[in-house]
């Protein structure tokens, strides 16, 4: 939390307008996208060899708009 306003880092990035579009959904992406391509890596070592790490990546990025859009 940030000690001035008390919002999340989330919260500061994501502001949502009054017609419910995000106005800074690519400041997200920018941010946590080197986060889930991590996780992703490290989900690959557990996943049969037909899944691709592509597959992974953009599974972990819907999953970050989603969560960005519902926030």
């Amino acid at each position: 939390m940030s000690a001035a306003t008390g919002a999340s880092v989330i919260e500061q990035n994501v502001q949502i307008d009054q017609d419910g579009s995000i106005a800074q959904l690519s400041d997200v992406v920018e941010r946590y996208a080197p986060l889930v391509k991590r996780i992703a890596h490290h989900l690959l070592l557990r996943m049969p060899a037909s899944v691709q790490i592509d597959d992974l990546v953009q599974s972990g990025m819907i999953g970050l708009l989603e969560a960005a859009k519902k926030y």
